[in-house]
Formats: structure tokens, sequence, C-alpha cells
């Protein structure tokens, strides 16, 4: 009896909590500047890694990493560069160091903060999942911090007053989102 009881309580917490954070990527998406935690299609991840080729000894970085997923297929991969996610929420923060436990070391590893404030300028590439607004928002920074020969791919979403090198469609995604990667060299 006190063990349905301690599930049910438990349960009814991990409900409000779910519907708290529901509520607030809501608001976040469409009253805030920021962007929501909306984790890329876990085949978009595969195919990315796929049409990718990263170098030995290159620093990736995942601006909004979410839980990780583009970071770990690339480091499937590649095993042998360095990869770096940002997050800034908590939530995605703590998904990342969950699902990543047995890689996280010195070449894989998450900085929580606000990629608009963290130092990039060492990265050869750069992930991106970001809404229109925040990647128009994040161009002055990277075009002031990074290195010349760096790769951008944003996954969805391009700059609006940046043309693209190359655009990748992505033919065996079965999702609307996660289709195109855009790929830019700063």
């Amino acid at each position: 009896m006190l063990i349905s009881f301690l599930f049910l309580i438990i349960s009814i917490l991990l409900c409000v909590l779910s519907i708290w954070y529901l509520i607030r990527s809501f608001i976040k998406a469409f009253f805030t500047k920021e962007a929501p935690f909306v984790p890329s299609p876990q085949n978009t991840a595969h195919l990315l890694a796929q049409h990718l080729s990263i170098p030995t000894g290159s620093v990736v970085y995942d601006l909004g990493c979410g839980d990780g997923r583009l970071l770990r297929a690339l480091h499937t991969l590649y095993p042998n560069s360095t990869y770096i996610g940002i997050e800034h929420e908590l939530t995605p923060y703590f998904l990342f160091k969950f699902y990543n436990r047995r890689i996280i070391g010195k070449n894989f590893s998450i900085s929580r903060g606000n990629f608009f404030k963290k130092d990039i300028s060492d990265a050869t590439h750069i992930l991106t999942y970001l809404f229109p607004h925040v990647m128009d928002a994040l161009l002055p920074k990277l075009e002031r911090e990074l290195q010349a020969g760096t790769k951008l791919i944003s996954i969805d979403f391009p700059f609006t007053h940046k043309k693209p090198d190359q655009i990748i469609e992505l033919s065996n995604v079965p999702h609307t989102r996660g289709k195109r990667l855009y790929v830019y060299e700063f």
C-alpha cells in the first residue's frame, strides 16, 4: 500500500513537472527570443554524421546541444576530435549528462551557459538547430570570433543575411523536421 502511494505521488510530481516544462517551452517559443528544447530527429543525427567529414583533431561545438545526440553521432564516427556541447537549459543539460555518461571525458564535454557569452574561437566546426531569429542574432558573434575556414552546419534554419555554401537535402528523414542541412564556411 505504501509503495503504491509513493508511486502515485512520484507519478503526479512527474506529470506536474512535464506540464510545467511544456508550458515554459511554449512561452519561450512564442514570447521570448530564446529557443526551446526541441530535439533533432534521431535519424537526422546519423545522416548528419555520414554527410560530414570531421578531420582528426577538429574542435566541434554544438550550440544549444540539448541531449547531445548530434555530438554523440559524430563522436561515434570520428572519435579523434574534440566535441563540446553548450546548453543553457537545465533539463537538456542533465539529459546530456545522463545519455552521454559513458563517453564524457577529455574529448567529449558539455558546458552549461549562454552560448552568446562563451568563447568559441577555437572551433573548426559548429552545429546548430536554432530558430531563424536566434541564428540571425548569433551571426555577428560568429563573424567576429571564428577563424577563417570554420564550418557551420545548421539543421533546417538558414541565416537570413548569409548565403549557404552548400545545402544538403536529407532524403531518408521521415519527419518534417531535420530534412535540410545548411553548410556555411566563415
